[in-house]
């Protein structure tokens, strides 16, 4: 984040029509519904992460075209798993079953009925419990789908490519999380389609877009509620881009907030 005497904006700008070719249901995140997912990530053990000014060591040390800015830095690195990416799939979870549990009590509710004098009830079983979550990942977003399984109760299973560092496998599997590695040409064929194929350990298993899931990019959202408590006169908010799932919930809010 930067504060700087220019008009506000955010470099890149939200990127939800560059990931359109196979994103085609997302909208920009809603006050609403990036209000909704902080309240899921304020009641577990995701970190509201604090905004920090560069340090550059010593006004010397700062390059001359930069003197004129304050530099914020955004900590994410100290989320339990060292990543954003954890808002995104603790929220996705939660907002799934959340829906899950509703159609469930939508059912109960709608199928009794009275016939012949006696009341009954049609089976609401149709709407079966998750048993865990399955997503594509190189790493990062894998270990914040496992970590939040873990909180959930539920299972992980993580879809790797064959050159993912061992480092993120075993951190994955450490928070529980099944990994089946797989060629890269496979592995981007399932980000493109949202289809775990015959991965899947069961019908009862949801996949989670690492990076298209609407649910996913309302929990990235929340980062720039928080920047703008934080910093309310930003000027600029620089996000990486690497799938668009960042970008896409900051830039959103931000549009909102600070057009």
């Amino acid at each position: 984040a930067i504060k700087k005497n220019f008009p506000r904006g955010v470099l890149g700008g939200p990127g939800i029509l560059a990931m359109s070719f196979f994103c085609d249901e997302l909208h920009q995140t809603t006050l609403e519904e990036s209000y909704n997912a902080r309240d899921v990530l304020s009641s577990t053990g995701t970190i509201r992460t604090p905004l920090v000014p560069l340090n550059w060591g010593s006004k010397t040390e700062k390059p001359l075209e930069l003197q004129h800015l304050n530099i914020f830095l955004k900590l994410e690195s100290l989320q339990p798993i060292n990543s954003f990416k954890i808002r995104g799939a603790y929220n996705a979870i939660q907002q799934h079953t959340h829906r899950k549990e509703n159609a469930k009590k939508e059912i109960s509710s709608s199928s009794s009925c009275t016939e012949n004098g006696n009341s009954h009830r049609k089976n609401d079983d149709e709407v079966v419990a998750v048993e865990g979550f399955i997503t594509a990942s190189a790493g990062n977003m894998a270990q914040g789908v496992a970590w939040s399984a873990q909180q959930a109760g539920v299972g992980c299973l993580a879809v790797v490519p064959d050159n993912a560092p061992e480092t993120k496998v075993c951190a994955i599997e450490s928070l529980g999380g099944m990994v089946i590695r797989v060629p890269f040409a496979e592995w981007w064929n399932i980000i493109l389609t949202s289809d775990p194929g015959n991965h899947s350990p069961g019908d009862n298993w949801h996949f989670i877009h690492p990076v298209c899931s609407q649910d996913v990019i309302n929990g990235n959202s929340t980062i720039a509620l928080e920047i703008i408590q934080d910093c309310p006169d930003v000027d600029v908010v620089i996000v990486p881009y690497g799938g668009g799932g960042l970008s896409c919930g900051i830039g959103s809010i931000m549009k909102r907030l600070r057009p």
